[in-house]
């Protein structure tokens, strides 16, 4: 199949992230809305990168504010997507099931975000489901992607770092979506000297979608996908999850061809106005294990308190959205 490619990797260096990430703290800060912030993850490729920062808010907030609204372009580049944040005390518990692991203090109060520990059967539970949950989320945007022809790069190279994790998690290691992650990851180190050409970036795609289905597959298969009765399934507008015997995607509505007339940008927001995408796979939505239920629990309640009061702010702690109402 022939794409056409978007969102292409442009070089940033260290120096601009770190004013970038002090000029963010101070917007928060001068708000008066947070206790502390903090950076998970690290800027491992200038100009790849994107940059995740958690916010504990005082608890009871309620405010319209989002750090992100009105940034600089560059800046926005950096900032892809909303900060995370939430209000004690369900920000203290949240690492419990989200696994970030690696908390940078930035500014206010040091809270012990790691002082969590649960018994080792309860955490392969948690990681299985949390893996399941990212691996699924990746396979179902790139194949969205392959859908309509217009391949994101520099998010085809952002996650790979992550999905080993989701791998390991699996304990699926030294398998074809390894092997490919570990290739994205070389290309994604390399890619200012020595950037992709459209085919390679196109085989490199549909590599890496047929080893995540597989991947995808497997884990469900291996370890069972859990969501409970009464969560959400409508993970995005266009996007549905539905019980079915086998992983398949598939698309209700017209898919617009891939023409030179139309931008890039509006190839993807066209078809996912016109198309409802319908990903079947196993569920299993009885005798779920009590950690599980614990954390759909937890995170519903969050993902609630957010929508409601904190809607510029991001709850942590998810791969899809089946917490929401």
């Amino acid at each position: 199949m022939k794409y056409r490619f978007t969102d292409i990797p442009r070089y940033v260096s260290r120096e601009d992230y770190a004013a970038a990430i002090n000029r963010m703290v101070e917007k928060v800060v001068n708000s008066g809305l947070a206790q502390s912030v903090y950076q998970v993850g690290s800027v491992g490729t200038p100009g790849i990168s994107d940059v995740d920062l958690v916010v504990i808010l005082h608890e009871n907030l309620r405010t319209d504010f989002n750090p992100v609204a009105g940034l600089t372009y560059q800046d926005r580049y950096l900032f892809s997507h909303r900060l995370f944040g939430t209000v004690i005390p369900y920000a203290l518990e949240l690492e419990k099931y989200v696994f970030f692991g690696n908390y940078e203090h930035l500014w206010g109060y040091r809270f012990d975000m790691n002082r969590h520990s649960l018994p080792e059967d309860q955490l392969k539970l948690l990681k299985y489901q949390i893996a399941l949950e990212y691996l699924l989320k990746a396979w179902i945007s790139i194949s969205i992607n392959t859908f309509t022809g217009i391949i994101k790069v520099r998010n085809l190279l952002l996650h790979a770092k992550g999905i080993l994790h989701d791998i390991r998690f699996l304990e699926l290691e030294n398998t074809a979506l390894e092997k490919c992650i570990h290739k994205i990851i070389k290309h994604r180190e390399n890619w200012f000297n020595s950037p992709l050409k459209g085919h390679e970036i196109g085989g490199l795609t549909e590599e890496y979608q047929n080893s995540l289905e597989e991947t995808v597959r497997t884990g469900i298969a291996r370890h069972g996908f859990y969501i409970p009765k009464g969560a959400n399934l409508q993970i995005a507008k266009s996007i549905r999850l539905e019980p079915g015997a086998e992983l398949k995607f598939t698309h209700k509505g017209i898919k617009v061809p891939n023409l030179p007339a139309i931008p890039n940008q509006y190839i993807n927001k066209i078809n996912n106005r016109l198309n409802q995408y319908v990903i079947t796979l196993p569920l299993i939505q009885q005798n779920i294990p009590e950690i599980i239920m614990q954390r759909y629990q937890y995170l519903h309640e969050a993902f609630r308190y957010n929508k409601q009061h904190l809607p510029g702010f991001i709850c942590t702690g998810h791969g899809i959205d089946i917490f929401s109402s």
